[in-house]
């Protein structure tokens, strides 16, 4: 349940009505507790701060605030579109989601919207023939009136926020952060404990009967709820093997993994039972998908580096991020497959993501794009050497050494000038050296 929750959050935080139809809703509590105030207080003094006016001033105040706040909105909404289309045009789809998890412009819309309908409600409570025994209502419109100002005050933040958001740092910084946090979620801080698997388990698999675990969905398999998973197979005395991770997409009928228990009729419905524990949907997440951040980051960078664009500033903004988050990477031990309960059985075998598939998302985007440009791909050689030195195992030494030598091949055959070439060869032997320092430290241990 945990991480279904997890993704539902990452999921509206994506969207850009959950914020804005939240501070609706909140609008009109206002407007309903505003209203009963006046009606309660309506043989008390007003304090002298409050509004003043007869019921015509009312309606007309309360109706061109209504009238000023939705036509604002409408510019916002307008610049929003133009915002996301140059985004799309310029650093790539992928990074449209980017813009619509922005609170700020989340919450600017929903402070219009809010307004409106708060505006909305008071002006149906403001008669155009209101008897003396009728409250004119002062603390609902002097609200009104501060709403008015929190809409202009919101204003100027959004186009200050949308003209810093379009800058290639603000955008990289974000969703590094994004990967980061991703890698904090889903790597364990301390090397994975691996618990001994006992005679009972594996005596027990064999005579076990086995019953395929198909998808129900046609998507991208945005979470599995690994508790979940674990309590079903703790309470039922089965064991679980899960062949896909976050990130996959799968047709229906694709086999996602298997479940192995005693035959005894319950076959059916435990596979049912553990398929309902993968989210798919229509999109990915970075929710149990580190790889997909990597893929945003990598769109930017590529399509700086290309002829169109030509700016390599931002494809360098792009591989500091992933430089830093390889590091951080490296130093986290791979999440171990293999999960056992309070007792020691084991009870999940799940895929999980590895260095060198991060690795590879970075490395294999970068190298076809960095090919030609000296400087790029002399940065991208430095962060192979950056993230050697904290090498936690000799998987990741591996991943490197493949990655050096792939860019080592592809600048002596791509970069045009043969000083160049020879720069990247002697940089290339530097780190070489850094990898081999690293192996012989781990070996030590």
């Amino acid at each position: 349940m945990w991480d279904w929750l997890k993704n539902l959050r990452e999921i509206l935080h994506g969207s850009l009505w959950f914020i804005p139809s939240l501070l609706a809703v909140l609008a009109m509590g206002l407007a309903v507790v505003m209203l009963a105030l006046d009606r309660t207080l309506i043989h008390k003094t007003a304090p002298s701060w409050l509004y003043q006016g007869d019921q015509q001033a009312a309606r007309e105040v309360v109706g061109v605030i209504a009238v000023s706040v939705i036509g604002v909105a409408g510019v916002a909404f307008s610049v929003t579109m133009v915002a996301l289309s140059l985004a799309g045009s310029q650093f790539g789809s992928l990074q449209l989601v980017s813009y619509l998890r922005d609170r700020l412009n989340q919450s600017v819309l929903g402070t219009f919207v809010g307004t409106f309908i708060y505006c909305l409600i008071v002006l149906g409570n403001v008669g155009e023939r209101m008897t003396p025994a009728e409250v004119i209502p002062e603390y609902a419109v002097t609200v009104a009136f501060l709403l008015a100002i929190a809409s202009l005050v919101a204003f100027i933040a959004f186009i200050h926020n949308i003209g810093q958001s379009l800058q290639a740092e603000r955008l990289a910084s974000r969703v590094g952060g994004w990967l980061l946090e991703s890698i904090h979620g889903l790597f364990p801080d301390q090397p994975a404990q691996h618990l001994p698997v006992g005679r009972r388990e594996e005596a027990s698999v064999a005579e076990q009967s086995v019953q395929t675990l198909r998808a129900h969905h046609t998507g991208y398999l945005q979470a599995i709820e690994y508790r979940r998973v674990m309590h079903i197979a703790t309470h039922h005395d089965v064991l679980v093997y899960l062949e896909r991770r976050a990130g996959d997409f799968m047709t229906e009928g694709t086999v996602i993994g298997q479940v192995h228990w005693a035959g005894d009729g319950r076959g059916e419905a435990l596979a049912a039972e553990l398929v309902d524990c993968h989210v798919i949907g229509s999109f990915r997440t970075p929710t149990q998908d580190p790889e997909y951040a990597v893929h945003q980051l990598a769109q930017i960078a590529v399509r700086a580096m290309s002829p169109a664009i030509n700016d390599p500033y931002t494809a360098l903004i792009c591989i500091d991020w992933m430089d830093a988050a390889l590091q951080l990477l490296a130093r986290r031990d791979r999440p171990s497959r293999r999960h056992h309960d309070e007792a020691g059985r084991l009870r999940l075998v799940a895929v999980q993501p590895e260095f060198g598939v991060v690795a590879d998302a970075m490395f294999n985007n970068l190298r076809i794009a960095t090919r030609t440009h000296q400087a790029v791909l002399l940065r991208v050689v430095d962060m192979v050497a950056n993230t050697a030195r904290y090498a936690c195992n000799e998987a990741v030494l591996h991943a490197l050494t493949q990655h050096l030598d792939r860019l080592a091949e592809d600048g002596a055959h791509m970069l045009p000038v043969a000083r160049e070439r020879e720069l990247l060869r002697v940089r290339c032997r530097e780190v070489q050296a850094v990898l081999a320092t690293r192996a012989a430290e781990l070996i030590a241990r």
